[in-house]
């Protein structure tokens, strides 16, 4: 874990590391270290009164495992953090039926297959291949599941390894590659499963009325770029607390009121961070974020990774855009959000140019040109830094997006700008 502040007690940090233990785990804890699993039992309550004055969360506690109970403020920019440690770009879902099958595992831990046998809660891959299909049938979707597919299968694997990256499944035999890549002349392949008891608490908090209010918001228009707040009716302080702890960034544009307050309390703000470990406020007049200071070990993983050509992509094409505001060929950001809006093709082209230039050093995925478009914006939809294409071909650059000016080491740069100290970083080259 990383250093506490000069003048904390030994038990102190030993709290602040139970904190931040918590807030670091991206959807649960299960705790293997037995010293952690006993500072959070130890220090509970003082974490349930730091989040019931603050956040309004509240603690998960079983025997062998504890998760955070968090609740958004706006709607969640994609169902699961992009620092899950999945086994490769293959496993993460990316696409509807990927978490309709997580959706329908999840349904399936309460069947009377898995709570028959007792504490084991052992499945079959193909009973639950069998469950899903079957459940997913007797509704109005045009497009059930067939597991004769191997698209579909493909969609089941995807849907388990996340799950399993989530401590909520566990494999113990059997080949789910095998399973998948099956041909029909073939021995049928299978695997055994096995749910662990956190399963429960990804059930339980669950909130109806939550739900059909997300459902109904994304069913009227699913593609909006509208403001994500979710208009809960709580106090603005909880609702900053929710957005600073539970997403990447938190952006103006989303709730301005809760912004606004944030920025009035961020001295008070910043004291209450070193109750829950080493994250720093960073706040610009358009989003805030935390940060770790360079060096902490335990630091949480970056949303982007410089590994994946994707990801490279979408960095390239940061630096581009903000090439594009600065020589005014788009238009500035506006002054009330700092959002650039523009069109798909605007974005498409300024794609299409820096894949001129780099195109040979990323993967084949990113050959075809459409499907470029489609990965690379993708990836920085749920990275936070652009919203849409909307129904109308429009898309909205974030502020977030100007935070990123990359480009291949080895490259020579045009012409290098001057040093920035951090705290007058500029965003789309204004002054802040």
């Amino acid at each position: 874990m990383s250093e506490r502040r000069p003048g904390a007690s030994g038990q102190e940090s030993r709290r602040i590391r139970a904190q931040e233990s918590l807030l670091e785990a991206p959807a649960r804890l299960e705790f293997q270290d037995a010293e952690t699993l006993r500072d959070v039992r130890r220090f509970d309550e003082d974490i349930i009164a730091w989040h019931r004055e603050r956040t309004g969360w509240s603690l998960d506690l079983e025997d062998e495992s504890v998760r955070l109970l968090r609740a958004p403020s706006v709607l969640p920019i994609r169902p699961f953090h992009a620092d899950l440690q999945l086994r490769g770009p293959a496993d993460y879902p990316r696409e509807p039926r990927d978490y309709a099958c997580v959706v329908w595992t999840l349904w399936f831990a309460q069947s009377p297959v898995v709570t028959g046998r007792g504490t084991s809660r052992a499945f079959l891959l193909t009973e639950l291949a069998e469950h899903v299909q079957r459940q997913a049938a007797a509704g109005s979707s045009d497009a059930p599941f067939d597991f004769s597919l191997r698209s579909d299968r493909g969609c089941l694997r995807r849907a388990l390894r996340l799950l399993e990256s989530l401590g909520v499944v566990r494999e113990d035999d059997g080949n789910t590659d095998a399973w998948v890549e099956q041909r029909g002349d073939g021995a049928a392949a299978n695997a055994v499963y096995r749910f662990t008891d956190l399963v429960i608490s990804l059930i339980a908090p669950l909130r109806v009325s939550s739900a059909r209010m997300l459902a109904d918001r994304l069913g009227s228009d699913p593609t909006s770029v509208a403001p994500a707040s979710i208009g809960d009716g709580r106090p603005k302080e909880t609702r900053y607390w929710r957005a600073l702890l539970g997403a990447p960034s938190f952006l103006r544009y989303d709730d301005p009121e809760a912004f606004d307050a944030l920025w009035d309390d961020r001295r008070r703000v910043e004291r209450d961070l070193q109750d829950v470990g080493d994250w720093q406020l960073h706040m610009t007049r358009w989003f805030a974020r935390l940060v770790r200071p360079s060096g902490v070990r335990g630091g949480a993983r970056p949303v982007l990774s410089t590994l994946r050509s994707a990801d490279q992509a979408a960095l390239l094409l940061c630096s581009v855009i903000r090439q594009a505001v600065r020589s005014g060929r788009w238009p500035r950001p506006d002054d009330e959000f700092g959002c650039v809006a523009v069109t798909a093709d605007d974005l498409t082209l300024l794609l299409d140019e820096v894949a001129a230039d780099h195109l040979e050093r990323w993967s084949d995925e990113l050959r075809s040109r459409g499907d470029r478009f489609e990965t690379v914006v993708t990836i920085m939809r749920q990275a936070g830094l652009v919203r849409g294409p909307d129904r109308e071909g429009r898309v909205l650059v974030l502020p977030t997006a100007a935070l990123y000016h990359v480009t291949y080491a080895e490259r020579e740069r045009p012409e290098r700008e001057a040093p920035v100290p951090a705290r007058q970083l500029t965003f789309f080259g204004e002054v802040s």
